[in-house]
Order: structure tokens, then C-alpha cells, then sequence
């Protein structure tokens, strides 16, 4: 039975698959949130949304604007809370402590450094607690620490993505992005623009699911069900397209292995 459901915040299909009670009224089905629209979307969404509607500061300033919430810094945000998501899927208050460690890394100061939340190992993303580690100094400049009254503007923020029944729904540390790929395959069939009928929708999804799991080739093994022997051109077609297949994933686990190390590099450079 499939008793978990892994989506995003804004899908209206949990709502109806819970409705629907397809085991029955004594099984229920879980929704987990998917770890890259808590972090990308969610809290990207979020901020831009403080940033764009924020009146003047007590200050007299704007919220946006050099040393305060810039594209730079929303971005910066996002790969902290990345980090205290993807870090402490064992623990749920672990994650919530990490993702306040966030809030207190931002708004502390010289002369109120708020570092207590934040993590201390070798692999830490803060750099106070590796410079105390060293013994060495550190002073805590804009962009990567913010004023106060631009922090007092995020803390709902943090406080509405801290909630624990948000949290407990990403302790499995799941993402969905095999799920938007078989999506994209199953659109690339039937474009969503065209209309067609219940027989056409299903052979599609059929039609994707298969290749999605064991490759373009498993079509060829189709055709022999239905009494069709596939040709060597049909055969070494299917392969060739696997194989393509193959490359351009390889190529894409490069790519986000190149990418991850640039935030790595960031946030080491803090």
C-alpha cells in the first residue's frame, strides 16, 4: 500500500486522494513535505514577498537595498536553511534549532553575537564558531549578518517555517524530483494543451511509467506481448536512446555535483 504522499505545499491532489480513502476508512495517507519547496520556494517566496510589501523601516530605510534583503541575501538564506533541513532529518527539534540557528546567525552582532544555535563541527556553515574554535577573530559584516529592524520583519517567517507539524512532514528527507521528471515524461506524450480520451491519458501514463523504470527498450519486449517482432532497427533504436538517456543523466548528476560545491565554497568564504 502507498500510505505516504510526497508533494508540494500548493498541490490540491493530496486533498482529493485523502478524500477518496482508497484503502478504505481505517487507512489514512500521509503527506511528507518535499525538502526543495520548504527551502527554495517556501522560504524564497516568503522573503521576496516581505521584501516587495515592507514599508519604510523604523530607520527610515527600505528592507531591500544594499546591506540589507537583496537577491543575494534571500539566496544565502535559502542554502542555510537547506543545510538545516537536509542535516537533521533524525531529529525533529534538531531541525527546529537549526533552522532558529539561521535567524540568530543573521541578526547577530559585534557586540551581541547570538552563535549558541548554530553548529559547531568541522563542517559548519558558521563561520563564528570555526574562528572561536581557532581562537582566531572575526567580525560580522553585511551581507551575511543583518541589521535588526530588517531581521524583526523575517522573524514570522522563521516562525511560521519552524512550526513542528511543518518540520515532522520533512524528518524523511525526501524531494520530489523524480516525481516532476515522470510528470514531464507523461506531458511530453499528451501536452496538457490538447485534449484526449481516458484510453489515450492511460496508454500515455503506461507508456511513461515503463521507459521511466526499465528504459525505451522495454517497449520492444511490448511488442512481442502483442505477437510483434521488433526489428534490429527498432531494437538498436530503443538502446541507442537509452543509452543518450544514460549521458544526459550522468550529465546532470555532474552539473548538481558542481553546482553543490559552489554553495559549499559560499559558504565557506563567509
Amino acid at each position: 500500500k502507498y500510505t505516504e504522499y510526497l508533494g508540494d505545499g500548493s498541490s490540491s491532489a493530496f486533498d482529493t486522494l485523502r478524500e477518496s480513502k482508497p484503502y478504505g476508512p481505517d487507512q489514512s495517507i500521509e503527506k511528507l513535505e518535499c525538502i526543495g519547496y520548504y527551502v527554495y520556494k517556501r522560504m524564497g517566496s516568503r522573503l521576496r514577498d516581505v521584501r516587495n510589501r515592507a514599508p519604510l523601516m523604523e530607520d527610515g530605510k527600505h528592507i531591500s537595498g544594499q546591506g540589507r534583503l537583496t537577491n543575494t541575501v534571500i539566496k544565502q538564506i535559502q542554502m542555510y536553511c537547506g543545510l538545516a533541513i537536509g542535516r537533521n532529518i533524525h531529529s525533529l527539534e534538531e531541525m527546529r534549532k537549526a533552522v532558529w540557528a539561521v535567524y540568530f546567525h543573521l541578526i547577530s552582532t559585534d557586540s551581541d553575537p547570538c552563535h549558541g544555535l548554530c553548529p559547531n563541527g568541522d563542517d559548519s556553515w558558521c563561520k563564528y564558531q570555526k574562528a572561536a574554535k581557532s581562537k582566531l577573530p572575526y567580525k560580522h559584516s553585511i551581507p551575511y549578518h543583518l541589521p535588526a529592524v530588517v531581521m524583526r520583519h523575517l522573524k514570522p517567517i522563521f516562525t511560521d517555517l519552524s512550526n513542528p507539524q511543518l518540520l515532522r512532514k520533512c524528518l524523511r528527507g525526501k524531494a520530489q524530483n523524480m516525481s516532476e521528471g515522470l510528470n514531464h515524461e507523461i506531458w511530453s506524450r499528451i501536452p496538457k494543451r490538447v485534449n484526449v480520451g481516458s484510453d489515450c491519458l492511460k496508454l500515455a501514463v503506461f507508456d511513461a511509467i515503463a521507459s521511466h523504470n526499465e528504459g525505451n527498450i522495454v517497449r520492444c519486449r511490448v511488442f512481442q506481448k502483442m505477437g510483434v517482432n521488433p526489428g534490429m532497427g527498432c531494437v538498436s533504436g530503443m538502446k541507442k536512446m537509452d543509452l543518450q538517456r544514460l549521458e544526459e543523466a550522468e550529465e546532470e548528476a555532474s552539473k548538481i555535483t558542481r553546482e553543490a560545491k559552489q554553495e559549499r565554497m559560499s559558504l565557506e568564504e563567509q
